[in-house]
């Protein structure tokens, strides 16, 4: 690459003053007609400096102005390379998305999340509370090593994906997105490394999904960028005498989570917030948290700095309650008035790595269609209330999905208790031993499949289809429990979720209706032709999922069709009464539930239970997923 060197006859500088009381300057370097470099300076006394002619290209961002909250970069690449520094100035930032083009092949990517990274090193960039990057590519990256060798950085094109995630690992508080568009998941693995912090992978496969999934990317960082501020009456809690608070927290895919915490001190000196005790680690905050009395309000408010809900390594969005307490055992509503506020007040920067490449095609003008409205919903610096997706069990809530351009629900079931096994809506006659004796069991939230699991959502995960049926809207059969397992790994490293099979317990509460069931002794009938596929109507053969009545709680099948994998071991029951039982430690068969297209009408029953050997498969077994 040619370096020229450049005195300060050799460009137009102009410089303005400012409205300040120091005598601070602008220094504007312009060649070939653009702006190529804007920083504030207090004194010029020469110039000197080193430009390089290439091909890529650096536009001059907008004004920085340290009271606004989000900074906003843009690296745009494909065999070259174009980038807008970090500036709140937004509306060029959107401007230079939407002048992009995709004419040029090769893909730069990970030279290009590099570039972005070093974005924030930008002398004249204020201080930010939260930092974030979201990686974009449609293809495997090809040119990278190209674009380090012109730098004299040599890097071999088969480590150029491990380079990225050195040069990420780097920067302290990064918290790092990556978004693949298409079907090739080995592609998608790489990517993965350039996911740093509380950033997540997304996959699409279509270009209706872009928006929706650079949406909810940004949803994710304005709900980890929230400040809660939290407000209660002032009091005198010194030598062990605390007020206590509960903070009970619900996240999308159903996971829960409890923070109990204490507070101590009196208005002179202020108050201390501290965490006791959090149930499962999930959530958290930065603690002990300070907080004062406020004179307008009369009240203490103590920010609860850095909240977070996060699973598996994944930030997720979340809903929470508080409840107080003044002895650390009995919690009520705080009839104080104590409540939070949650606002984003944090000064945000992101840097956006966008794939301009022309494998792109028809997708490139919704992918900068995308990136524009992630800034606009950035820009309002709200979270979305109708966010996350967090199902309602009272309502039915649901939960869709896709992978791979196959889309699935999940409804969500809300905990309780239950009898479980041959109650009497089961018939005095057909009961088995093993569905005895009777037992009260208490499960917490979970969701479950609407509907088995298709061939279709199968053969997107495995790339295959094992079925004696084929159909792709027919359930998924001849699969054995060790082959759901592999499905449900790879499901899970697809959608970065924690999906499973359903425990026997909660399969048998799900069929029943959940706390909505009505007693029926088939999954949302007494009329087994109204929900169910089994010997009697099914012509010898499966037929579509949701083609018969839903239960109770609107989940399909449960009854007929095929039989479903479960995920506990096969053992007697015991009388004692259980809380999210999982089975015996140990057996030889695994079990299944649900009857199917041969069954007899009383093995349909939602009590009756069936076993088989994990490694075989069956002509009438598939499987449901929980989440």
């Amino acid at each position: 690459m040619k370096k020229i060197l450049l005195s300060v006859l050799s460009l137009f500088v102009t410089i303005t003053m400012f409205a300040q009381s120091e005598a601070v300057r602008k220094m504007r370097l312009i060649y070939d007609g653009e702006v190529v470099y804007s920083r504030a300076i207090s004194l010029i006394d020469s110039i000197k400096f080193v430009l390089e002619e290439t091909e890529d290209d650096v536009i001059g961002g907008g004004e920085v102005d340290s009271t606004k909250q989000l900074y906003v970069g843009v690296v745009a690449f494909n065999q070259s390379v174009r980038q807008m520094p970090i500036t709140s100035d937004v509306e060029a930032v959107k401007a230079f998305i939407n002048e992009q083009t995709n004419d040029k092949d090769f893909t730069s990517f990970a030279y290009s999340v590099s570039k972005g990274n070093q974005m924030f090193d930008a002398e004249t960039l204020p201080t930010f509370d939260k930092i974030f990057m979201l990686n974009f590519s449609d293809g495997t990256d090809n040119y990278s090593n190209m674009k380090w060798g012109e730098e004299g950085r040599m890097v071999a094109q088969r480590n150029v994906y491990d380079t990225a995630q050195y040069d990420l690992q780097q920067r302290v508080g990064l918290n790092s997105y990556a978004l693949g568009f298409g079907n090739d998941v080995g592609f998608g693995t790489n990517m993965k490394k350039v996911v740093m912090g509380s950033g997540s992978y997304f996959n699409v496969t279509s270009a209706n999904e872009l928006q929706s999934t650079f949406n909810e990317i940004a949803q994710s960082m304005l709900a980890s960028s929230k400040n809660v501020l939290l407000k209660t009456n002032p009091g005198y809690y010194i030598g062990g005498e605390c007020k206590y608070f509960r903070f009970t927290f619900t996240a999308e895919g159903g996971y829960t989570d409890t923070i109990y915490a204490q507070m101590d001190g009196y208005p002179a000196i202020g108050y201390t917030l501290s965490i006791s005790k959090v149930a499962k680690n999930y959530a958290y905050f930065d603690a002990p948290a300070k907080g004062i009395v406020d004179d307008e309000t009369g009240k203490v408010q103590i920010p609860l700095n850095n909240l977070k809900f996060v699973k598996d390594g994944e930030e997720l969005q979340y809903k929470f309650a508080i409840e107080v307490s003044f002895d650390g055992e009995l919690y009520y509503e705080d009839v104080e008035e104590a409540s939070t506020a949650e606002e984003i007040d944090k000064r945000i920067a992101v840097v956006l790595v966008l794939d301009c490449s022309s494998s792109m095609g028809d997708a490139f003008a919704p992918m900068k269609a995308a990136a524009v409205n992630f800034i606009e919903t950035m820009e309002k610096m709200e979270v979305d209330d109708s966010e996350p997706n967090i199902p309602d069990p009272n309502t039915g809530g649901t939960q869709t999905f896709t992978v791979n351009g196959v889309s699935f629900t999940m409804v969500g079931v809300e905990g309780g208790t239950f009898t479980m096994g041959a109650t009497s809506e089961q018939g005095t006659s057909d009961p088995y031993d093993d569905e005895y004796p009777t037992h009260s069991v208490t499960l917490s939230n979970f969701s479950i499949g609407e509907t088995e699991v298709t061939q279709e959502l199968w053969q997107a995960v495995m790339g295959s289809n094992p079925s004696n049926f084929s159909g792709t809207n027919l359930p998924v059969e001849k699969v054995s429990w060790n082959d759901c397992q592999t499905f449900i790994t790879k499901l899970n490293q697809l959608t970065g979720k924690q999906f499973r099979l359903p425990t026997e317990a909660e399969w048998e509460y799900a069929a029943r209706g959940g706390n909505k069931s009505k007693g029926y002794k088939y999954a949302g009938s007494n009329t087994l032709s109204d929900v169910a596929w089994y010997g009697d109507n099914s012509s010898s053969k499966t037929h579509p999922v949701k083609q018969k009545q839903a239960n109770e709680l609107g989940i399909y099948d449960m009854s007929g069709n095929v039989y479903e994998w479960c995920q506990d071991w096969f053992g007697d029951y015991s009388s004692s009464a259980q809380t999210n039982p999982m089975g015996p430690a140990s057996g030889s068969g695994r079990v299944n539930r649900g009857g199917c297209w041969t069954s007899l009408a009383w093995r349909c029953r939602v009590s009756l239970r069936h076993d088989g050997t994990p490694t075989l498969t069956y002509y009438h077994l598939g499987l449901r997923l929980v989440l």
